[in-house]
């Protein structure tokens, strides 16, 4: 069963608009010489902060939390071993 409609556009406005700007994400690793690379680094911080905004919005703690974090590690570890 998923949420209505409603409640899942109220979550997601949430999330989204609590994000920093493409601009100032796009700041934090300017360093990085590899446009390939830097984009991937982008986009994985993004979704670190988007699932943080999303525990955040629920009002997650504890254990719950942490199944948030967790999931994100092994989705990501999996994507980077994916490549060894």
């Amino acid at each position: 069963m998923t949420l209505s409609a409603d409640v899942r556009t109220e979550i997601l406005d949430y999330c989204d608009k609590h994000l920093p700007s493409d601009k100032k994400v796009s700041a934090l690793f300017d360093f990085v010489q590899d446009s390939g690379l830097r984009a991937r680094i982008i986009d994985e911080f993004n979704a670190a902060r988007y699932i943080y905004k999303l525990g955040e919005a629920l009002s997650v703690r504890d254990i719950r939390l942490y199944a948030h974090v967790k999931s994100f590690k092994l989705n990501n570890t999996q994507e980077y071993t994916r490549h060894l």
